[in-house]
């Protein structure tokens, strides 16, 4: 059965994402659902019935413009765009739109403490073959896991990944970003045939064609509609290979770990109570 809790931050989620949607439709921008966000609108028409996020993903030229015109007061007040110049905790190479009337406590790096998000990725050029976009994929994503080891220490159960992170765990992250960041914009969105959210998983399926993204079609999501890529069995086969399987049911559950939820209450007054009891 699937976690009330669950339920209740898809029915925000499905608001804050028609918010977006609507931004991007006044500003003249492209979006498309991404992950299992498309995955959930093409097999259920809305959420993954277990999922509890949301990921688009927007050409470099459409997100770095989302992200100027955030800034500039575009956003309702409720509305917070967090990315690398405004986080107070870790330093990450995407955006993140929140909810700023609710609360959410996750159980990692110590406790991050925001509100009901969506994720925004930067859609990037990977070059004209598929050993670029291989390459390009796989710089990207050693660089990103550069920059995420330097803000946190795990010990892990893989030796050389332990190894990894200790080595990497005092260097500078604003100096590892800035790499990342010029590595992601040396290949152009428009001239590429191959582009992806490169520093993910290299050879995962997150990157492809630029044609499977095409135009963005319109897809039912929760009685709403919103884009996604035009080619759509292309790109969750690409992504997922027979996506129309559900998966086991050991397996039909959230990949987040909560440690409060408070969906009626605003996360800094949350911040305030907790600074107020140390």
């Amino acid at each position: 059965m699937i976690n009330e809790t669950v339920k209740e931050i898809q029915v925000k989620l499905a608001e804050l994402m028609d918010k977006f949607h609507h931004i991007c439709q006044e500003n003249g921008l492209t979006y498309y659902m991404a992950y299992g966000t498309m995955l959930g609108a093409v097999r259920h028409k809305g959420f993954i019935p277990w999922d509890d996020d949301v990921d688009v993903c927007m050409p470099r030229n459409d997100y770095e413009t989302f992200v100027r015109l955030a800034k500039e007061n575009l956003l309702e007040d409720d509305l917070f765009l967090k990315d690398v110049s405004t986080s107070e905790d870790i330093i990450f190479p995407y955006a993140m739109l929140i909810d700023k009337k609710t609360t959410i406590v996750y159980d990692k790096s110590g406790g991050i403490i925001e509100g009901v998000y969506i994720d925004i990725f930067p859609l990037d050029g990977a070059g004209n073959s598929k050993r670029e976009m291989n390459r390009a994929n796989s710089i990207a994503f050693y660089n990103y896991k550069k920059l995420l080891y330097s803000q946190e220490y795990v010990k892990r159960n893989n030796p050389f990944l332990s190894a990894f992170n200790l080595w990497v765990k005092n260097k500078d992250p604003y100096k590892i970003y800035k790499k990342l960041d010029y590595i992601l914009h040396k290949k152009i969105f428009e001239n590429s045939k191959y582009v992806g959210v490169l520093f993910t998983k290299p050879y995962s399926g997150h990157s492809m064609e630029k044609s499977i993204f095409g135009n963005p079609v319109l897809y039912d999501f929760e009685g709403r509609k919103f884009f996604g890529p035009e080619k759509y069995d292309e790109y969750l086969t690409n992504e997922f290979g027979d996506y129309m399987k559900l998966p086991p049911v050991e397996q039909r559950k959230s990949h987040h770990s909560f440690v409060y939820v408070n969906l009626d209450l605003p996360y800094e007054e949350y911040k305030k109570r907790e600074n107020l009891k140390k």
